[in-house]
């Protein structure tokens, strides 16, 4: 099994790293980093990447490597409507205040989910905070005052790594955002019940339904815990 990442590591956020690091080794995983899949030949099964520099430019180098299965994340972007409107910045995302997520260009206008160009992981359980956000600021300004609440940055990431183990990844911009007492940087059995059972039903009962907007009142709490 190949990896392939544009990145300069497996994984942005330096508290899990390490650990999915061991992961990549126990099960001979090859990671390649710095690659960017420029082209798809189907007939012969080759994935061309072209190989990137630090600063993630092209070097002019290339790679070929031959697949029988081929699983690829496409780069992220805006709906076509977004990117085309006066809204975006020279990138197509949104351009909002990180915090606020108020439109830099519109104050009557906010942001919410993955087509702003806020600094976070695009995650949807980086939406449950959005909305916690916007509720306080809309009032906010539909009352005529400035936005009051600042969007922390926080997004979710549980990965998958076996068939009954989770690394439940919760970060922001500067780090890692844990919710729980228990260390999350390693796979684990209970994260891999919440990521089966128990955030679908918070999913579809909770952030869908308006009645989930984050864990920052749960992380709070859990911090006092872990400082006892």
């Amino acid at each position: 099994m190949i990896y392939a990442t544009s990145l300069k590591r497996l994984f942005g956020i330096e508290s899990y790293l390490k650990s999915l690091e061991k992961v990549a080794r126990d099960k001979e995983i090859d990671v390649r980093t710095r690659r960017n899949l420029i082209e798809v030949n189907t007939n012969d099964r080759i994935a061309t990447f072209e190989l990137l520099d630090e600063e993630a430019k092209p070097t002019g180098k290339t790679e070929q490597i031959e697949y029988s299965l081929l699983h690829i994340g496409p780069p992220c972007s805006t709906p076509e409507a977004l990117r085309n409107s006066a809204f975006v910045d020279k990138t197509g995302f949104m351009d909002v205040d990180g915090g606020s997520l108020q439109s830099k260009k519109y104050p009557n206008v906010f942001g919410v989910g993955d087509c702003m160009n806020t600094p976070n992981a695009k995650t949807a359980a980086a939406v449950s905070s959005h909305l916690k956000t916007i509720e306080k600021n809309l009032t906010q300004v539909m009352q005529g005052n400035r936005p009051c609440m600042q969007y922390d940055g926080y997004a979710s990431c549980p990965l998958v790594v076996s068939t009954n183990r989770v690394i439940l990844a919760e970060f922001g911009p500067r780090g890692a955002m844990e919710t729980t007492p228990f260390d999350q940087s390693k796979p684990t059995y209970w994260a891999y019940l919440m990521k089966r059972y128990f955030m679908p039903a918070l999913y579809w009962n909770g952030l869908i339904k308006g009645y989930w907007n984050g864990p920052a009142t749960l992380r709070n709490c859990t911090r006092l815990v872990k400082s006892k």
